[in-house]
């Protein structure tokens, strides 16, 4: 794939390969399943839809790298748009318990403030 980075490989002798990380990846899944269960699920299809598009795009700026900024301009479009009209019904219904809606978010307090005002400000 052109222009694909990709991360370089590890040196063979670096010693990483003996290093244990297994206790850390654990706590790490448990730490994600644990934000994952507080946070509002996306719908089924609507994870299905952007699983769909991923392959698609990527597919696409791969075989067509000329065509592929033109859908992803597309998609922006609609996910500002819909990122707007969400962030001003939250505006509207004078969502002030930010703490509630962070941990549905799984962000942060100021985070999901900022994302709602992000949204507001988009044009």
């Amino acid at each position: 794939m052109a222009g694909v980075r990709r991360r370089p490989e590890p040196a063979a002798d670096d010693g990483l390969d003996e290093l244990d990380v297994s206790r850390q990846r654990r706590d790490w899944s448990a730490h994600i399943r644990a934000v994952e269960r507080r946070t509002v699920p996306l719908p089924d299809d609507v994870t299905q839809l952007l699983g769909v598009s991923e392959d698609k795009l990527l597919g696409l700026a791969e075989d067509a790298p000329a065509t592929a900024p033109r859908a992803v301009a597309a998609l922006d479009r609609l996910t500002r748009r819909a990122g707007r009209e969400a962030a001003g019904l939250i505006e509207e219904d004078g969502v002030q318990r930010w703490d509630d809606l962070s941990r549905a978010l799984g962000l942060g307090a100021g985070r999901a403030r900022s994302l709602v005002t992000r949204y507001l400000l988009l044009r």
